[in-house]
């Protein structure tokens, strides 16, 4: 092999490294972008939560026997204990 066609080859291999550099930069990128978008989903899914807690803890969410008025009642589910 003369130099002019092992310097060609060494050429092609450098193209494609830099190639597949480019390729993981851009695949790092998007993965950034959607764990940025994951994360604002669960910030935006921990917010509801947090309002849906404060409504039951609320003292217009719980309603004493003495109300007058129609107002929405939220009750908890008591699951039975097991049997020991």
């Amino acid at each position: 092999m003369d130099h002019t066609e092992a310097a060609r080859v060494i050429d092609l291999k450098l193209k494609a490294c830099a190639r597949n550099d480019k390729f993981k930069l851009k695949n790092e990128q998007k993965q950034l972008e959607r764990k940025a978008k994951r994360e604002q989903k669960a910030l935006q899914r921990r917010k509801l939560h947090e309002q849906q807690l404060a409504l039951l803890a609320g003292p217009d969410s719980l309603t004493s026997s003495n109300a007058d008025d129609d107002s929405l009642v939220i009750r908890k589910k008591i699951k039975p204990s097991p049997a020991p």
